[in-house]
């Protein structure tokens, strides 16, 4: 049975908007701040090497974030967490 009452119900998360997340915890390592075994790694994973690298900040978890462009033309975005 459906009622078109609004509810009134409360939410434990008064106060809370959820349009605006909390601030961001982690610290983001750049591309080049990897040790190179590991940007090796990638680069032979992903068929070419990286071109360029754009580290996302915004985040909750430290480590890398960063969208990559391979000499190839093709794109990825990369995340590791620590």
């Amino acid at each position: 049975m459906s009622s078109s009452r609004a509810s009134t119900r409360t939410s434990s998360c008064d106060g809370v908007s959820s349009s605006k997340p909390p601030p961001a915890e982690g610290v983001r390592v750049d591309w080049e701040d990897l040790p190179p075994a590991v940007r090796q790694l990638i680069e032979t994973r992903f068929g070419g090497t990286v071109v360029e690298a754009a580290t996302q900040r915004e985040g909750f978890s430290p480590g890398l974030a960063a969208r990559v462009k391979l000499d190839g033309g093709r794109r990825f975005f990369v995340k590791a967490v620590s």
